[in-house]
């Protein structure tokens, strides 16, 4: 289970990205290893459920119930599924973070700022899928701090939710990235800004 965590990240900033950045970012966070980056061991249980009444959610429950949800109550959905990118489980963070890109018009972004702040990488990481799912350009500029972020993972995502907001106006923000220490972060990079160009 050391690398599934990995994999779902690479799932959720390439999810609307052509296969060959999806490949090359899995390649990527591969590379990284588990004892420099301590997060890499995930739990594979919840720890905290965000629907009233219940026990620990597992992975099929949670997208059980926001697809519910997504249905009847859009905006429960998306405040359940804000709640859900602070779970200790990757694959439900991932799950609220597509969630969010589906419910759109009902999410209030300003309730996922703060989470880019979190004190764990995962939360911080997701935060940034999420905003780039939602191509919340308004949120732009809460992003450039995480460019600079310590765990790589985390700088990948928001280069990559800036890209998705097609926010050129960062386009100098994420061309620092070139020079990244960490070899991964140039390569999305690189990714990012020639899919900016091609779109320009």
């Amino acid at each position: 289970m050391k690398r599934s965590g990995k994999f779902i990240l690479v799932l959720a900033i390439c999810g609307s990205v052509a296969v060959g950045i999806a490949f090359l970012a899995w390649n990527i966070f591969q590379d990284i290893d588990s004892n420099e980056h301590p997060l890499s061991e995930i739990s594979t249980k919840t720890t905290a459920n965000p629907f009233p009444g219940g026990k620990d959610p597992d992975v099929d429950v949670s997208q059980t119930a926001l697809e519910a949800l997504k249905k009847v109550d859009p905006e429960t959905c998306a405040t359940q599924s804000i709640a859900l990118l602070q779970n200790n489980d990757r694959s439900v963070q991932y799950a609220a973070a597509m969630m969010l890109g589906e419910v759109k018009s009902a999410v209030k972004v300003d309730r996922i700022i703060p989470l880019l702040r979190s004190e764990e990488p995962w939360t911080r990481a997701f935060a940034a899928v999420a905003l780039g799912r939602i191509s919340a350009k308004e949120c732009a500029k809460e992003l450039l701090p995480l460019l600079r972020d310590s765990d790589p993972r985390v700088r990948c995502a928001a280069a990559n939710a800036l890209g998705e907001m097609s926010a050129r106006e960062h386009i100098g923000n994420i061309r620092s990235l070139l020079a990244d220490p960490a070899p991964d972060v140039k390569e999305i990079a690189q990714k990012v800004l020639e899919r900016l160009n091609e779109n320009h």
